[in-house]
């Protein structure tokens, strides 16, 4: 069992998703023991994560496992209404929502790759 212990981190920008993964690769406390890289390779319904498998090496939770999940904003909130979708019984329309939210999700991956575009620009602007 790995996710006992679960944390969601929200991030503005794509690239913070990897820089707080390469923070956490980094630390002495846990080690990482599994990686799913949804943002690199999206899931069929479109849905873009980075999912770390971590476990304690120290202190009073040796041993334990913990899952942390990073995504941009824009995911999240198109995770969350996936979620419901998923998990209530009867929907009339089905394909059609499922439909929408792929739809939607590849939207939201071009919007995540302009928005950092933007901040890369921003941020070379400041440097000049």
């Amino acid at each position: 069992m790995h996710d006992t212990v679960g944390i969601r981190i929200v991030c503005s920008f794509v690239d913070d998703v990897y820089e707080i993964s390469k923070w956490l690769y980094g630390r002495k406390e846990f080690k990482i023991i599994a990686e799913k890289d949804y943002i690199s390779y999206p899931k069929p319904n479109g849905y873009r994560s980075l999912h770390l498998i971590l476990q304690f090496t120290d202190g009073i939770a040796q041993g334990m496992a913990a899952e942390i999940q990073l995504r941009t904003i824009a995911i999240d909130f198109w995770a969350a209404l996936e979620h419901q979708m998923k998990y209530k019984h009867q929907i009339k329309h089905e394909k059609v929502i499922q439909d929408e939210l792929k739809r939607c999700a590849d939207e939201i991956a071009s919007v995540d790759v302009s928005m950092q575009t933007i901040r890369d620009i921003l941020r070379d602007d400041a440097w000049e």
